[in-house]
């Protein structure tokens, strides 16, 4: 029996190089990371991050747990591979925090609202 896909929760963002970032969150049972060659195996999602999109034949760049942005300022540009050209813009840095309070991954507080 064939897994079942679970649903793709994802978003595009651009980088302060013009490069397209899909973020994804990636739940338990999914696949991810360079060549889908991980399985996700916690109940709590990781946000995965790609260049170009979110297909799995984009590069990878990275994948994060949500505790890293529960515990940065939205002050902060974030690099999903710790490159400047990769870095994310004030604004798109607030579009990613607000889709993870979105899709209750991260508790968006006052801040957020």
């Amino acid at each position: 029996m064939a897994a079942v896909p679970t649903e793709q929760v994802t978003i595009n963002l651009k980088s302060a190089g013009g490069n397209v970032i899909g973020a994804r969150l990636v739940r338990y049972g999914d696949r991810f990371g360079k060549d889908y060659q991980y399985t996700h195996d916690s109940a709590v999602p990781v946000i995965e991050f790609r260049m170009g999109g979110s297909s799995p034949r984009c590069p990878f760049l990275g994948a994060f747990m949500p505790s890293l942005f529960q515990n940065i300022s939205m002050e902060i540009r974030f690099s999903p591979d710790g490159s400047l050209k990769n870095a994310l813009p004030l604004d798109e840095t607030e579009r990613l925090f607000r889709w993870l309070s979105q899709n209750d991954v991260i508790d968006g507080g006052d801040d957020l609202i």
